[in-house]
């Protein structure tokens, strides 16, 4: 019920600063708000720096993208394409396509392991000072039991929070991948006669155009953000 305290903006920067102040704000006060009604205490607490002692706001994004990206390949994108793969399997003439898409799946898991590794860590220094000994490890593993993926605290903390080069190359897959569906929906698209329905060919390549419109954002994005640290 407090989604509406969320307005996003369109443009975030990197480190998601105004999505973190905002929480911070809205869950002190709800905290505050609880504890007068339940306890009556009167003694304003300030939660700001509690709730950024052990991370900062800009490797928690890092870290939801790798989650978010990894959920959505498992639960849909991986049981599309197999479906895919399926109906284009039942036809020899087709089975051309059937073998593009079973390659673009199999380069998209070869990202898996790096995406399983998280920057867990505090401060965006990521020196760790303020965390207690195994956090990283720790916090992996708590995840690994929420979203049932084998997760591993990242070796080089460094080169994987101050750059999205994991994202970077998964993108590049992805854009693979809508290479090969868009030129088999153009193919089809060429072949068959005019009373099939052209809808789902038609679907297939808008989706495809808009991954590569992405792929090409998030490349000229992944080059920004100069001696980061």
């Amino acid at each position: 019920h407090l989604n509406h305290h969320f307005p996003s903006s369109v443009v975030e920067l990197s480190s998601c600063e105004q999505f973190n102040i905002k929480f911070n704000e809205i869950f002190e006060h709800r905290v505050n708000q609880i504890l007068f009604e339940s306890l009556g205490n009167t003694t304003h607490i300030r939660i700001h720096d509690y709730l950024n002692e052990n991370q900062s706001p800009d490797i928690v994004f890092s870290i939801g993208m790798r989650i978010a990206v990894l959920l959505e390949l498992r639960r849909r994108l991986y049981l599309a394409m197999g479906q895919l793969h399926n109906a284009f399997e039942k036809y020899e003439e087709l089975s051309i396509y059937a073998h593009q898409v079973t390659m673009g799946i199999q380069r998209l898991k070869t990202c898996g392991p790096r995406l399983l590794e998280l920057p867990v860590n505090d401060t965006v220094m990521n020196t760790g000072i303020k965390t207690p000994e195994s956090f990283g490890k720790n916090i992996s593993e708590q995840l690994k039991k929420l979203a049932g993926l084998t997760f591993v605290d990242v070796s080089n903390k460094f080169e994987d929070f101050n750059t999205y080069n994991i994202m970077a190359e998964l993108s590049g897959t992805l854009n693979q991948l809508a290479v090969s569906l868009t030129t088999i929906a153009n193919n089809i698209r060429m072949l068959c006669s005019i009373i099939i329905n052209g809808t789902q060919y038609t679907a297939m390549a808008t989706a495809a155009a808009q991954i590569m419109g992405n792929h090409m954002a998030l490349t000229v994005v992944s080059t920004m953000g100069h001696v980061d640290i």
